[in-house]
């Protein structure tokens, strides 16, 4: 695990915590509550996380965005198609992408954050249990930021399909039609895919590491708290952005 082994093996042990991450049913049933928490270390992944998500979306979405920003050219055959790549539209293309991308990471930010404050507000049922902070640090840094890394990968997946969209020849429109449904729905279906895999990771290490009762019921409390968070750190910053922009 990354926090046990960040400066050994650092890839090995990140690669190997995500994996982990994916499995939270069988990860909670393995770690030992009495083991103490190195809180500094899983900090240091959460924050390598977020990082890593953020560099695949903005790597993804530049791919996808110069993909589909090709202008259509009409072939010999009379036919419209996408024409070639030009490899000058690449910067200004992740230039724009990046700007995207960085109003985008205040609510990442704002969602994690608001996720762990909203796990410490239980604090009567982290005195039943015996549970300290650094406790709740662990299940929160395996449960949301570390499987943002691999949501990063279903991002890859979308670029991937906007790719085929935009470059799948007219003489197969069905599967044409298809990958566009799939493309157009992903930014939906994703998020919500998301959030009940992080209810599911908070639920089983709630239930498995910690032992607390109503696991369940801690975890979806959470994420709606985190949620809400969210959105008044958002809305906040939108109405300070207004009014520096009138001044």
């Amino acid at each position: 695990m990354f926090e046990y082994h960040w400066r050994t093996r650092p890839v090995r042990s990140f690669v190997t915590s995500m994996r982990l991450a994916l499995r939270p049913q069988r990860l909670w049933q393995h770690v030992d509550i009495h083991d103490r928490p190195p809180v500094k270390a899983l900090v240091g992944l959460a924050a390598a996380s977020i990082l890593l998500t953020v560099f695949v979306a903005l790597g993804s979405s530049t791919v996808v965005m110069w993909a589909t920003s090709r202008p259509f050219v009409q072939t010999p055959t009379g036919q419209w198609a996408p024409g070639p790549l030009q490899i000058s539209d690449l910067w200004r293309t992740m230039l724009e992408m990046l700007a995207t991308i960085l109003e985008i990471t205040p609510a990442i930010l704002s969602w994690c954050g608001s996720s762990f404050l909203a796990l410490i507000v239980f604090r009567q049922s982290m005195r039943l249990c015996k549970v300290r902070t650094g406790h709740v640090v662990r299940v929160w840094a395996y449960a949301v930021p570390l499987p943002m890394t691999c949501l990063s990968v279903a991002v890859v997946v979308w670029a991937g399909v906007g790719w085929a969209v935009a470059s799948w020849a007219p003489r197969h429109e069905l599967t044409h039609h298809l990958l566009r449904c799939v493309y157009l729905a992903s930014p939906i279906v994703i998020p919500v895919g998301f959030a009940a895999f992080v209810i599911w990771s908070i639920w089983c290490g709630y239930r498995h590491y910690i032992g607390m009762r109503h696991a369940f019921w801690v975890a979806l409390a959470a994420q709606v708290m985190a949620v809400l968070l969210t959105a008044t750190v958002l809305l906040a910053i939108n109405e300070l952005s207004r009014a520096w922009g009138a001044l």
